[in-house]
This record gives structure tokens, C-alpha cells and sequence, in this order.
């Protein structure tokens, strides 16, 4: 099993790829970003979101950000007082990640429900 610092590698690589592949082929800077972006995530968008103390990608993400990854952890509290650490609810892949979506989806939701909503930019073709 690889340690969290080849997965961030890969994850780090795979973005520069993948921003440089879509971008390339497309010529859609947006699509290359969106895509580089995702692969990002995937440092941040861990099964061990489901731990109240702080993972080592949680540490690099605070000290990189300065602080304001802070956020990020107070974000995914609730998840982790939720969801027991290492169960199969988080770490089973498939439905680790959709538990995940679903868990931002509703924290999304929160300020729809307020009436508050995001717009696009108009494209300007």
C-alpha cells in the first residue's frame, strides 16, 4: 500500500498532466484547470476525513495555506463525529467517495435553502 506522500505525488503529477493533456487537446484552459484541479483534490478529499485528529495531508494543508486550511477541518468535523474512523462507510472506495459528495452536497445545500445562490459568469464567446 503506498504512504500519503506518493499518493500526493501522483496526485500532483496526474494534475500537471492532466491540466496539459485537456488543455492542449481541447484548447479549453477552463476544462484543463477543472480537470488539473480535480486531481488536486484528491490530496484533500481523503477516507481519513473520518478522523478527528489531524492527518498528516491535514497538517501540510494548514501550513501551506496558512492557517486557513483551518477551515477545511471545521468543515469536515461534523463527518468525522458522524462517521466512525476506518469503517467501511468511508474507506470502501466507491462508497467512501459518494458519502463524501453527499456530505458536500448537503453542506451546499445549507445556504440554497437561504435563498443564496451562485452564479456563472456570462461566457463571452
Amino acid at each position: 500500500m503506498a504512504s500519503g506522500t506518493v499518493h500526493a505525488a501522483c496526485s500532483i503529477a496526474l494534475s500537471a498532466v492532466s491540466f496539459g493533456t485537456v488543455a492542449g487537446a481541447l484548447g479549453d484552459w477552463s476544462a484543463g484547470l477543472a480537470c488539473g484541479a480535480g486531481c488536486l483534490a484528491g490530496i484533500f478529499m481523503t477516507p481519513d476525513l473520518d478522523q478527528e485528529g489531524l492527518s498528516r495531508s491535514e497538517n501540510t494543508l494548514i501550513k501551506w495555506s496558512l492557517g486557513l486550511g483551518f477551515l477545511w477541518l471545521m468543515l469536515w468535523y461534523p463527518y468525522a463525529k458522524l462517521i466512525k474512523h476506518r469503517s467501511p462507510l468511508s474507506h470502501f472506495p466507491l462508497l467512501g467517495t459518494a458519502l463524501r459528495l453527499l456530505y458536500l452536497g448537503l453542506i451546499a445545500a445549507i445556504p440554497a435553502s437561504f435563498g443564496f445562490r451562485l452564479q456563472a459568469p456570462p461566457a463571452h464567446w
